[in-house]
Formats: structure tokens, sequence, C-alpha cells
């Protein structure tokens, strides 16, 4: 991000869904035009949204699947 912001993630799953908000970098701002890499463990039963505490550009977004 070309801001500096607090990086979340939104994990749903479960019927009925419900959704679980988890801070990355322990709810801590990212520096602006920084990189940061993250692992989060999900299962395939959830559903993954990424969210920014501020709006901004984002420079570079890579998601990768590990297989188990």
């Amino acid at each position: 991000m070309d801001v500096a912001g607090v990086l979340s993630l939104i994990r749903t799953s479960g019927t009925p869904a419900v959704s679980l908000t988890e801070n990355l970098n322990a709810g801590t701002n990212l520096t602006a035009n920084a990189s940061y890499i993250f692992d989060v463990v999900v299962t395939s039963a959830d559903a993954i949204n990424l969210r920014y505490s501020i709006g901004g550009t984002i420079l570079s977004c890579i998601v990768e699947e590990v297989g188990a």
C-alpha cells in the first residue's frame, strides 16, 4: 500500500455463515511502500477477504495457495 494502515483478514465460514476479523501485523499499521509477508492457514470451507483501514493504492498483492 502507498499509505500506512492496518490490514485485516475477514474469514467467513460455517452454516449459518459467521465472519471473523483478524488483524494482521498484530493490528499495527503497515508502513507505506514497504513489503510484508503473512502466512494464514485456512480450510476449504473458509471464504477470505482482505480489508485495509484507509483508502490508498495497492502496489502489489500476491496470494498463493500451498497444497497440503
